[in-house]
């Protein structure tokens, strides 16, 4: 049903551009009746504005003046602000045009004072949305600040973790190689010591044979 709704709707619209009137109020009167079986305020505001638009294209003003009043009771109701200046301004247009200058002259003063309110209106949200942009942004870039000097800490934390590995590997290093050298070096006097307790041995086994074959 919506999407038929506003399918009446655009069909409505084509049709009036090609002024076939007839066939667009048609189309518009079947998306009244859908909007108000589903209680779519904004749609029915939207039609009686473009059904005052074709009968102001048909000449029939007392029908224009009607979707144009009910368009504007309706966009008052649920505050549709826009559409209320716009239909305020279509009316004095209307009225100056029918010699009604007091209706006339009411309705452009209601279509101003209701335009101005709604652009200060969007003024202050556009201020609004900018300051909370603002704030939005500036706790986005505290946050990326502390993140950024966490990282920091961290990087700093870990290479200096990492030196003292490599510290320790060094000095495990150097022991391991203190120790290997200190190993060789025994090994070294051992050999030599042993060497020389055999030149010794040799040494004593020849005088001593040598003597007893003096003695003989």
């Amino acid at each position: 049903s919506e999407i038929l709704m506003y399918a009446h709707c655009l069909i409505g619209k084509i049709l009036n551009s090609r002024k076939d009137y007839n066939s667009a109020l048609e189309n518009y009167g079947k998306a009244v009746e859908i909007a108000e079986r589903m209680k779519d305020q904004r749609i029915l505001a939207h039609a009686y504005t473009e059904m005052g638009t074709i009968y102001s294209g048909m000449g029939n003003k007392k029908k224009e003046e009607f979707c144009m009043l009910r368009a504007l009771n309706i966009a008052e109701q649920i505050h549709a602000m826009r559409v209320v200046y716009e239909s305020q301004f279509t009316l004095s247009a209307f009225y100056k045009k029918q010699g009604d200058f007091q209706k006339a002259l009411m309705y452009y003063e209601a279509y101003l004072s209701t335009r101005d309110s709604v652009f200060n209106d969007e003024k202050k949200q556009e201020v609004l949305k900018k300051q909370m942009n603002f704030e939005f942004d500036k706790k986005q870039a505290l946050a990326q600040a502390e993140a950024k000097k966490k990282e920091e800490l961290a990087q700093a934390e870990q290479k200096r973790k990492d030196v003292l590995v490599e510290e320790d590997k060094k000095r495990k290093m150097i022991i391991i190689y203190a120790g290997a050298f200190v190993l060789l070096l025994v090994l070294f006097f051992l050999i030599v010591s042993q060497r020389q307790k055999k030149i010794i041995a040799t040494q004593k086994t020849e005088v001593e044979r040598q003597r007893d074959h003096v003695e003989k």
